[in-house]
C-alpha cells in the first residue's frame, strides 16, 4: 500500500486518482489471495495422493496453474515484480505445460 500512501502524499494527485489506485491495489490483493488459496488446495489434494497415476497429473496441472497465473497477470509487470526477460520466459514455459497436459492420457 506504499503507492498508496505516496500518491496521496502527493500534490501532484488528486484524490479521485488515489482513490482509483487504492480500488487497483484492492482488487490485485483480492485477486493474489484467491489465487493463494487456490494454489494451497491444490498443493494439499496433490501431497495427499498415493495414486502416481493421479500425483504426477496433478502436479503438471499445479504448475501449470501456477505459471498460467503469472503470465496471465498484469500486476506482476506494472509493479515491476518480472522484468521483461523473465516475463517472456514465463510465458514459453506456459507453452511448454500446456503442451505437456495435452499429451497426459
Amino acid at each position: 500500500m506504499t503507492k498508496f500512501s505516496e500518491l496521496i502524499a502527493s500534490n501532484k494527485s488528486d484524490k479521485g486518482e488515489a482513490l482509483q489506485m487504492y480500488a487497483l491495489l484492492s482488487v490485485d490483493a483480492a485477486r493474489a489471495h484467491t489465487e493463494r488459496v487456490v494454489l494451497e488446495h491444490f498443493i494439499k489434494v496433490e501431497s495427499e495422493q498415493t495414486n502416481v497415476g493421479v500425483k504426477a497429473p496433478l502436479s503438471l496441472l499445479r504448475s501449470l496453474y501456477a505459471i498460467y497465473r503469472l503470465d496471465r497477470e498484469p500486476s506482476f509487470l506494472r509493479g515491476q515484480y518480472v522484468s521483461l526477460a523473465k516475463a517472456d520466459a514465463i510465458s514459453k514455459l506456459n507453452i511448454k505445460l500446456f503442451q505437456e497436459v495435452k499429451k497426459v492420457k
